[in-house]
């Protein structure tokens, strides 16, 4: 039974579609009739007709925004839901309600940098033995223009030595996880022991951020005495620092990593990403008071006056402090260069290095940047069990909206709030209320039963349908910190289009050397692409792809809802599994329904990262496992999604050696699309994908001599080294690598 629940209006609460549903409203047989009467209904009836016929078939209680259509303007014009509409999500009847006030515009965050009188101190971590790296630093604070440095003072802290490490180890004032290793005389040689050193310039980090906590530092810039400070650093810096996501912990303005800053971001008005293991260097970053102490929570035992690392697998000062707090973004533009010294700790770093870090030779120019005129509409679920998952969820959104909202003002968010209890209910009214109403739709159920996320979709489709772009995105992945300007620009004219996704917790590249045997790789993992095929990530392509994963996706609004009408009479009740093994396929039959020259791509991976935090709101246990291979099968009978299916097979995540990871990395560059990963040695020739049939065809290969496993003169038994581009090209999209095609070599010549 579907019970009512009314939402007291509140005038600058988001939209709010609240209904209480009982363990068998989804599998109801006439959810479907009574969604389909309604929508037939809503388009012949007028709004008077509405508040008054409808009342009578009330199901639940629809609270609804006016929104002033005038500023947006989508391909011909986005209908946002407007009072005394009948509505018709998850299949109830609603009544309209009175006209509800909104705010226009978002709420501006005051930021911290706002306050321009404030002084900011910079702390800087100097050994008592480079007396010459704190005389040029100081002479350089002092030759800054006080017309900008003015603001800014500069402190020292004296660095950590080697010698305290070891006294510090020795009087248990230090204390290390297990598995992390300090150099020693004995074991200096093996692989993935960590130098003296390091440990020292962490502590001297964690030292300098406990000197700004202790002084009590609202915020502050911790330095390495190497820096170069400029005017033009003093003069931008805190209006750039302003634009940063409002949940940062950390800023980082400089990444030693001059790949990273090389792809120049900041020119399509991205001006900072999600921190990564990649993204090392401590030269320069901002911490608040909230970083500060998430740090020494996790590091400082005040009882103790001592520090204590736990994390088995860091002990590197970026790697450390940027994991240990929240949130930490990078700057795109490095704005703190280098000093040419001698490091005090010996790395393999060539005479040549580039100081400046790859750093644009334009600085990025926040006046000039304009918003994009793409309409989107965000469809998400949040699931919420205690108190603290609504909280924070709420936060999490009001960045996220801030952050589009900033780039593309014509968006609006539909929410699918998810609560196991109906005591969460009143909570989650008390703490919506506090977020900016503008373009927010809540549709809140509560149900502690599994869910598939992808049902929402057809209950709010007539919402969808004027808007240019759907993006589906799970809670735990991040706009904020996202390059979101520079993904709409490189994705061009794909119908489904993703990103990398960037895990945190599995790029350190200790652990990932530390793996062995058999490992569950997933080639939109970045930290695989990162480590295994650098060039390429660094070039930021667009690789045509017949996978995507679910977890956050771009499609244009006509296909994605051609696709989810396609599909909703099989869509599993309680699991998603099986539609992202399907709508690459889908997105290339749909490319060719109006023309067979169309110039769209069906799906586009985009080497950009998005992070995902992980929180695994869902726990997937045998059962749950089970019902998701019921549902792929349940696709699976149905002949035309059987081969959208198959046609993802070649990329999907998979269970491997990790030296066949390596191999695929390395193989992967320029030939994403062709899943070279996968093996074709065991197709008929009839089978083989159009585009593998043209490789294998390219170097003498026919259908009598494949079938037969008979390799053709011109290529057998010849070299890797030895073959032209082509034949490696050709190699490369039949599943070879330069070390497989060296194993096949030795089991046929020996």
């Amino acid at each position: 039974m579907i019970r009512n629940r009314n939402i007291k209006a509140n005038t600058t609460s988001p939209v709010v579609l609240s209904q209480h549903m009982d363990s068998d409203y989804h599998s109801s047989p006439i959810t479907k009739k009574a969604r389909k009467l309604v929508f037939q209904r809503r388009k012949i009836v007028t709004i008077q007709c509405a508040a008054v016929g409808i009342c009578c078939l009330l199901c639940m209680m629809r609270t609804a925004d006016y929104y002033d259509d005038s500023s947006v303007n989508a391909k011909e014009k986005v209908r946002h839901l407007k009072d005394n509409e009948v509505d018709a999500v998850n299949g109830h009847l609603p009544v309209s309600t009175s006209s509800l006030p909104i705010d226009t515009i978002p709420n501006k965050t005051v930021s911290p940098f706002d306050d321009e009188s404030a002084v900011i101190p910079m702390y800087f971590v100097n050994l008592d033995s480079s007396k010459d790296r704190r005389r040029e630093l100081e002479n350089d604070f002092s030759l800054l223009s006080k017309d900008f440095a003015s603001n800014l003072s500069l402190q020292r802290v004296a660095a950590v030595t080697v010698e305290d490490v070891k006294h510090m180890l020795h009087e248990k004032q230090f204390l290390l996880n297990d598995n992390v290793t300090l150099s020693t005389p004995e074991n200096k040689k093996k692989p993935f022991v960590y130098k003296f050193a390091e440990a020292a310039c962490t502590l001297s980090h964690l030292k300098a951020i406990k000197q700004a906590y202790d002084d009590g530092q609202e915020m502050a810039i911790i330095l390495e005495d190497d820096a170069l400070l400029t005017d033009e650093f003093a003069q931008h810096w805190r209006q750039y620092a302003a634009t940063a996501p409002s949940d940062w912990s950390i800023l980082q303005l400089t990444t030693n990593n001059d790949r990273v800053n090389k792809r120049e971001l900041h020119k399509h008005n991205d001006y900072w990403i999600n921190w990564s293991p990649f993204h090392w260097g401590t030269i320069a970053y901002v911490i608040n008071r909230k970083g500060m102490k998430e740090i020494l929570d996790k590091t400082y035992m005040r009882d103790q006056s001592a520090w204590e690392l736990k994390e088995p697998h860091i002990l590197v000062a970026d790697e450390l402090i940027y994991h240990f707090v929240s949130r930490t973004y990078t700057s795109t533009y490095p704005w703190i260069a280098g000093r040419d010294v001698e490091t005090t700790i010996p790395l393999n770093i060539g005479s040549d290095r580039d100081l400046t870090f790859g750093r644009s030779t334009s600085r990025p120019m926040l006046e000039d940047a304009k918003p994009r005129n793409e309409s989107i509409a965000v469809v998400m679920s949040l699931r919420c069990k205690h108190e603290d998952d609504i909280i924070e969820g709420l936060e999490t959104l009001k960045v996220e909206m801030a952050m589009l909202a900033r780039s593309n003002p014509k968006s609006s968010w539909f929410v699918n709030v998810v609560l196991v209890e109906e005591k969460l209910r009143p909570i989650f009214e008390t703490h919506s209320v506090k977020l900016p109403s503008h373009h927010l739709h809540f549709f809140v159920s509560v149900n502690e039963r599994r869910f598939n996320k992808f049902l929402f979709v057809p209950r709010i489709k007539y919402y969808l349908e004027d808007y240019e772009y759907v993006l589906f995105k799970d809670n735990d992945i991040h706009l904020s910190g996202f390059a979101w300007n520079t993904f709409m620009n490189l994705k061009k004219d794909a119908i489904i289009a993703g990103p990398f996704i960037n895990k945190i917790s599995k790029a350190f590249r200790r652990k990932w050397n530390l793996l062995g045997g058999y490992e569950k790789v997933n080639f939109q993992d970045s930290s695989l692409f990162n480590l295994y095929s650098y060039d390429a990530y660094l070039d930021m392509s667009v690789y045509p792809s017949k996978f995507l994963e679910m977890q956050i996706v771009l499609m244009k609004t006509d296909f994605s809802l051609w696709f989810f009408d396609q599909i909703e009479t099989y869509m599993d009740e309680e699991v998603n599994w099986g539609i992202d093994l399907m709508w690459c396929k889908a997105a290339e039959r749909f490319t060719h329904q109006g023309s067979e020259s169309s110039t769209e791509i069906p799906c586009a991976l985009v080497s950009l990262d998005a992070l995902d935090s992980d929180t695994k709101q869902i726990n997937k246990s045998g059962m749950f496992r089970n019902n998701g291979f019921a549902a792929v099968q349940r696709y699976q009978s149905n002949p035309t999604f059987s081969k959208w299916i198959e046609a993802s097979a070649s990329m999907r995540p998979a269970t491997k050696y990790l030296q066949e990871i390596q191999d695929c990395m390395h193989a992967i560059g320029e030939y994403f699309v062709t899943g070279r990963c996968h093996s074709y040695d065991n197709y008929l020739w009839r089978d083989l994908p159009v585009d593998v049939k043209d490789a294998a065809e390219s170097i003498g290969f026919h259908e009598l001599n494949w079938d037969n496993d008979s390799w053709p003169s011109a290529i057998d038994r010849k070299l890797w080294t030895d073959m032209s581009k082509n034949e490696i090209d050709a190699l490369l999209v039949l599943g070879y690598s330069k070390r497989k095609w060296g194993r096949h070599l030795k089991s046929t010549v020996g």
